[in-house]
């Protein structure tokens, strides 16, 4: 399987409040997720695996965006893993907003079954008062639109909200939601 950390070098994805990046975050728990999963035996190929955003170096500064996703897209359709995951944090104006949730391409059968696998997941492995968010039907994100394989987009939470981006710096909580997110995983490769 494929783990995408989302963002990385020039592009920092969200930045809260307290100037936490979204890129690095990203990354912290896509290595800890990819441990839980190779620890369980499955083997995870990681889109990136320090600050860089794949393809950025080769595109001019208006066009890096796209070059990062058309990079990591085409890395995870030459992969052709069973499945794909991309790991992102949310952030929206209002502070109160918060959640786990997970984006699917909605003209995927095999992806909305993984969306629901994992909500499953996270419902079931994360503390009761973790808002786990109805998972959601995409048209339009690049990735989930592009891949060859299912694949899904994780928010693990919003930055924008101060006692949710206190849970995803805590270690334990990274542990716990990691060790749901790799028992969602292995749900959706039938293990």
């Amino acid at each position: 399987m494929v783990l995408d950390a989302g963002h990385g070098g020039a592009d920092p994805g969200k930045v809260s409040e307290e100037g936490v990046l979204e890129k690095d975050l990203n990354l912290v728990i896509t290595r800890r997720l990819a441990k839980e999963l190779e620890d369980a035996g499955v083997e995870v190929i990681l889109t990136r695996t320090g600050d860089e955003g794949p393809g950025q170096d080769q595109a001019e500064a208006g066009s890096r965006k796209l070059a990062d996703l058309k990079a990591r897209t085409e890395r995870i359709n030459e992969e052709y893993p069973d499945l794909a995951v991309s790991i992102h944090q949310n952030s929206y104006p209002d502070p109160s907003v918060r959640g786990v949730q997970v984006f699917y391409y909605s003209r995927s059968e095999a992806g909305e079954r993984m969306a629901a696998l994992m909500e499953k997941a996270f419902r079931e492995g994360l503390p009761e008062e973790t808002r786990v968010r109805d998972s959601k039907a995409n048209e339009e994100y690049y990735l989930l639109r592009n891949t060859e394989v299912p694949a899904i987009i994780l928010e693990c939470g919003f930055l924008s909200c101060p006692e949710e981006l206190s849970l995803l710096m805590d270690q334990d909580y990274q542990e716990q939601f990691c060790k749901a997110a790799a028992r969602g995983i292995l749900a959706c490769m039938g293990k």
